[in-house]
């Protein structure tokens, strides 16, 4: 709420609310990110190489997915920002105002050439995209990047996932996460000018949180199973005592501490306090 606030205080001109918000440190909440599947990426790459949409949406909808640039930056994109040879963009963020250069895999660069030469409007601006119709100028704002892409996912047959810039640009970090590269990389391929902004796509990396909590249940297990068997091998077995110095069954349990002489020796459980942890289970 208050980050959608601001805005309209800067608007007003009220300055000293401004910096009243930036001073209460109110702290942002993030929920899980969203993540296309291999499957609904499948079908938008295959509607993008196949001719089902247009080139130009084609390029805008790959730029997004494939390198998580921002609307604001899709738009702002100008034909000298783009090394046909070296097959990258360079663009300074609108958001953070520092350099960013990207690569472009190649039915991005041939959909990028295909809508360039043959279908781009005359026109003496020289944003990479512009409108379809007359004027031929630049997309608007971030809800053009949002209607094409959103337009692409229809006719891909995706449905049930709500298109835009913000999805494929969580959808592309988690896909760098999911693929080991390092948090850093990330930060640095999404032009974030906070390394810590790249935390919050940990919470979508499911199978290597799944990978974490199964060993951290193996190492749990291995170590009570360790403990079960010290204390086996050291519980006595009762033969020999008298029978006031056998544990009696209505009284509580009492622990055997092993002689200080023995070398190595250690505090055991006694028996009653051992069969009653090896036979509960154990959660998992």
């Amino acid at each position: 709420m208050v980050s959608n606030f601001r805005p309209f205080l800067t608007y007003t001109g009220r300055t000293d609310l401004v910096n009243a918000a930036g001073l209460a440190g109110v702290k942002r909440s993030h929920a899980i990110v969203p993540m296309l599947s291999d499957h609904d990426q499948g079908l938008v790459l295959q509607a993008c190489a196949l001719g089902t949409v247009s080139a130009r949406d084609a390029a805008i909808t790959l730029l997004a997915l494939t390198t998580g640039l921002r609307a604001c930056d899709i738009v702002n994109l100008r034909l000298g920002d783009i090394d046909w040879r070296e097959q990258t963009a360079s663009i300074v963020q609108q958001k953070t105002h520092n350099p960013l250069t990207v690569p472009l895999i190649d039915l991005l660069v041939a959909k990028l050439a295909e809508y360039v030469l043959e279908h781009r409007p005359t026109s003496g601006d020289d944003h990479v995209f512009l409108r379809a119709k007359a004027p031929h100028l630049r997309l608007g704002d971030h809800a053009a990047i949002h209607g094409v892409i959103s337009g692409v996912f229809g006719k891909a047959g995706v449905a049930d996932v709500m298109g835009g810039t913000r999805l494929l640009r969580h959808n592309a970090a988690s896909r760098l996460l999911r693929a080991a590269a390092p948090l850093p990389t990330i930060s640095a391929v999404l032009g974030h000018a906070n390394p810590d902004s790249t935390d919050v796509y940990l919470s979508v990396d499911r199978d290597r949180l799944l990978d974490l909590l199964k060993a951290c249940a193996a190492i749990a297990e291995h170590f009570s199973a360790d403990r079960s068997a010290t204390a086996s091998s050291s519980m006595p077995s009762g033969r020999g005592l008298s029978r006031s110095a056998r544990p009696s069954r209505t009284s509580p349990p009492t622990c055997s501490v092993s002689s200080p002489q023995a070398p190595g020796a250690r505090s055991q459980r006694c028996a009653t306090s051992w069969r009653t942890a090896t036979s509960t289970p154990r959660t998992r």
